[in-house]
């Protein structure tokens, strides 16, 4: 739980902050690179390792409190998974060959969280954006985002503004299109 001094709708910037964090202690715990999906997945081999979702309180000129829910798949092997994921699914056990020390990732995860919101709170949401979007593994590319089903945009991935909307090229005008949520895959 986190009482970060900014405004309401300044609070998913911490998504932002969360999934870096997990991508580093992935790094630092298992030697492997994970990728992130916007806004709240992490990727390793291209497929669901992690997720976030991040819960606050709030009034119209303050936060109160923000909870980071976070989600690792560490030891899990292939049956765990249900028959629907197990194809956009993995864990670190599964990804690395070996078991994966809870305790371990725990305590990288949330001293690179820690170093982040410090980060965070003194230099602002800057420098959590360019990692975030250097670890991103859309950067370039084409997707389409939906929401419910619907098509809602065909595109090419531009990156993240300075509120963590994702910025995308429509391909029907070559407009800028800012986009607050939704599901996105690549085409």
């Amino acid at each position: 739980m986190l009482r970060p001094p900014v405004l309401p709708h300044e609070a998913p910037r911490l998504t932002f902050l969360s999934a870096v964090a997990v991508a580093r202690a992935i790094r630092l715990v298992c030697g492997i690179e994970a990728a992130i999906k916007w806004p709240n997945d992490i990727l390793v081999n291209g497929r669901k390792v992690a997720g976030l979702l991040n819960e606050m309180s709030a009034e119209t000129d303050r936060v109160t409190f923000i909870i980071l829910g976070i989600g690792v798949n560490l030891n899990m092997r292939e049956p765990q998974f249900p028959d629907d994921l197990r194809h956009p699914a993995t864990s670190l056990k599964l990804a690395t060959g070996r078991d994966i020390d809870r305790s371990a990732f725990a305590a990288a995860l949330f001293n690179e969280l820690e170093q982040l919101y410090d980060q965070f709170l003194r230099e602002g949401f800057g420098p959590v954006r360019e990692e975030w979007q250097r670890l991103c593994n859309l950067a370039g590319r084409r997707i389409v985002v939906s929401d419910g089903g619907l098509d809602l945009l065909h595109g090419e991935f531009l990156g993240v503004d300075h509120d963590g909307a994702l910025l995308a090229r429509r391909d029907r005008d070559g407009g800028i299109e800012r986009i607050f949520s939704g599901d996105v895959r690549v085409e």
